[in-house]
């Protein structure tokens, strides 16, 4: 019985002849080696049962919980603004204060589904309709406007505008982006927008069409905010009380993301008497802020990014005194961004992390006596009106800056009023508006038909007149000092400054001594044109396709779209404004 068990047990060592035999050695191994990929097998099979239930226990019994303690887990803070403090005249008159406006602002609740897509849309639609039906406006921070029913890229630069285009088309750098993106209008980014975000662009009423680019801003605004959705983005700013009443009663921030929000901002009364006593405000720059890094008692930083900061006047020189402390607060978002029902344990929270209250600025009284401020600018004011007028004279000339200093022979030519009403105080762009009034259409068509006519003189001029600069008349002259001064800003014209001030054609064109159509030949001549301009359209090889291309770029360039301002003033003198 021993020995049978030793055999079976492999501690059986034989004796005698068979000690030290080959085929009992390979046996004994063949055995050891069974027994341990046995074994191995087993383990192998317990590890992989473990797992699997392990998986199970985590994917389906306590995933739901295990995703939401992840979720949990994001946490965001952001930054409450403090109100400025008030300043005031010396009995209490309120001169400026920070009061509270309304903006519609919305967050995306949604996934990336068809359907979610248009609900986004529909929800975005109505607050449009909203906006509109109480005469409020959509925010228009997007680098295109609607203007006569068409859309044009607002005034902007070349490397401004390709970084835009950049960034509609997902490009970190504009350089990498394919040359049909450069070449694309206002309304291809619209029409790409459109498709992008499932929106019907298939329309030519033109308050449809303000519609659609509304839509469209307002959901590329929102996709900035993609992997940020805890922020709002705001939709329309300083919305009347209808307004607001109308988007409270049919939206819910809990369900549809559209909610009013306070935004403080910064008013002043009378502020045409008082601007240059009180200055204005602005948002701290980055500068202002590495110098600003001081902290109060409960090392709160006294500073923030986005705070807003005197700039000039009592409101830089009483800085510290108006100067609130914005707050914080901290919440948990998921792992897109969006704001979770799950409470923040304040005490775990490292300090830099911990929410506080925002502090009010304080208040600051002033000397002077605001009802005695308005009387003297009233009376300066008219004094001023009165030496004006008696200055006056019907005339279209330019001003010369005169020697006399009694000032008896001074004069001020209407053209010059015309010229601060335009710059100043008269919207062109509303002549052409639905609200205009017949007397501003009535300008608005004299102004096209001026411009219709002047495309025709400069056509006959550049090609067949070729009058020298100086032997021109003054509109004219405009017309082509501007048209030249178009083809180097919008790179027509490329060639170095060294090359261009070195040339005898542009040096006679600087003095006034040559013809605009003298000055593009020679562009032509020395290859100063880029025929790869995406202004021009060279539609023949050879020096004659560059200059119809070259003529061809006059009517979109600044000479006619930038009309002299003695035309508009013809314009409006014609019919007796």
């Amino acid at each position: 019985m021993k020995q049978s068990f030793l055999k079976r047990t492999g501690m059986w060592k034989r004796k005698g002849p068979d000690k030290g035999n080959p085929q009992v050695i390979q046996e004994q191994a063949k055995r050891t080696g069974r027994r341990r990929s046995y074994l191995l097998a087993m383990g192998s099979m317990a590890l992989a049962a473990i797992l699997i239930l392990r998986l199970y226990s985590l994917q389906i019994i306590q995933g739901a919980d295990y995703q939401q303690r992840f979720q949990s887990r994001i946490r965001r803070t952001v930054v409450v603004r403090a109100a400025r403090g008030r300043i005031l005249d010396k009995d209490g008159k309120v001169l400026a204060e920070t009061v509270p406006t309304y903006n519609i602002t919305m967050n995306d609740l949604t996934d990336d589904s068809s359907s979610d897509n248009n609900i986004l849309n529909s929800r975005i639609r109505r607050v449009i309709e909203i906006v509109h039906e109480n005469k409020d406006e959509m925010l228009t921070d997007f680098s295109i406007q609607l203007v006569g029913g068409s859309f044009y890229f607002k005034e902007m630069g070349q490397t401004a505008r390709n970084r835009f285009l950049a960034d509609i088309y997902g490009y970190a750098d504009p350089a990498e982006m394919p040359a049909q993106n450069l070449q694309k209008t206002a309304a291809d980014v619209v029409a790409d927008l459109a498709d992008r975000y499932g929106i019907n662009a298939g329309t030519t009423d033109e308050e449809d069409r303000r519609t659609i680019l509304e839509m469209v801003a307002a959901r590329y605004n929102l996709s900035l905010n993609y992997y940020q959705k805890y922020i709002a983005t705001t939709l329309a700013k300083d919305v009347s009380d209808e307004t607001r009443e109308a988007i409270e009663s049919e939206f819910s921030s809990e369900d549809d993301g559209v909610q009013i929000e306070e935004e403080l901002v910064r008013r002043y009364h009378n502020a045409q008497f008082f601007s240059n006593i009180l200055g204005y405000t602005g948002e701290a720059s980055e500068e202002y802020l590495e110098e600003h890094t001081d902290t109060d008692e409960n090392g709160h930083p006294l500073y923030r990014e986005g705070d807003t900061v005197g700039l000039t006047g009592i409101e830089a020189s009483q800085e510290d005194i108006l100067h609130g402390k914005s707050g914080q607060n901290t919440f948990n978002v998921d792992n897109i961004g969006r704001v979770t029902d799950v409470e923040v344990k304040v005490k775990d929270l490292p300090n830099a992390e911990k929410p506080y209250d925002a502090v009010k600025g304080r208040d600051v009284y002033l000397t002077i006596d605001s009802d005695l401020q308005i009387a003297v600018y009233r009376i300066i004011e008219n004094n001023l009106r009165n030496i004006i007028l008696s200055k006056l004279y019907d005339g279209i000339v330019d001003q010369v800056i005169s020697e006399d200093d009694s000032g008896s022979s001074i004069g001020i030519p209407a053209s010059n009023v015309y010229v601060s009403c335009l710059c100043n105080i008269i919207d062109s762009t509303h002549f052409t508006s639905a609200e205009a009034s017949e007397t501003e259409r009535k300008v608005a068509d004299t102004i096209e038909s001026f411009r219709q006519h002047a495309d025709r003189e400069i056509r006959n001029e550049f090609r067949d007149g070729r009058s020298v600069w100086k032997d021109l008349g003054r509109e004219m002259q405009t017309y082509q000092t501007l048209l030249a001064q178009a083809l180097f800003d919008y790179g027509v014209i490329t060639a170095d400054n060294e090359a261009i001030n070195d040339n005898d054609v542009y040096q006679a064109w600087e003095n006034g001594t040559t013809s605009l159509y003298d000055l593009v030949r020679e562009a032509i001549r020395k290859d100063w044109i880029d025929p790869d301009c995406r202004y021009l359209s060279v539609d023949r090889s050879g020096a004659d396709g560059l200059m119809d291309a070259v003529e061809g770029f006059f009517p979109v360039s600044s000479g006619l779209e930038r009309i002299p301002l003695t035309t508009v003033i013809c314009a409006m003198r014609s019919i007796n404004t």
